[in-house]
């Protein structure tokens, strides 16, 4: 996706740098909402990272959990045995 926004990016800047009758002014408009643009991709991207780790780090929390709660189960269930005995 991210590279589908660049390539959309770069495109509209092709484009634009094509346009002969456009004015100075406009062009420096154009040319400040593309950097802006790059500005909250980059932004984004960084987001993005930062989610990607947190979500990493819950996946392997909840991994430790399940082998706990696995655990739990399998002495629970070795009490049962024990307690059945008797």
């Amino acid at each position: 996706m991210k590279k589908t926004i660049c390539g959309l990016i770069i495109g509209v800047a092709i484009i634009l740098s094509g346009c002969s009758d456009t004015s100075t002014a406009d062009y420096d408009d154009t040319q400040l909402q593309i950097e802006e643009m790059q500005t909250v991709i980059e932004e984004m991207d960084t987001r993005i990272t930062e989610l990607e780790t947190q979500n990493e780090d819950l996946i392997t929390v909840n991994d430790d959990l399940q082998y706990e709660l696995d655990d739990a189960k399998n002495r629970i269930d070795e009490l049962e045995s024990v307690l059945d005995i008797y």
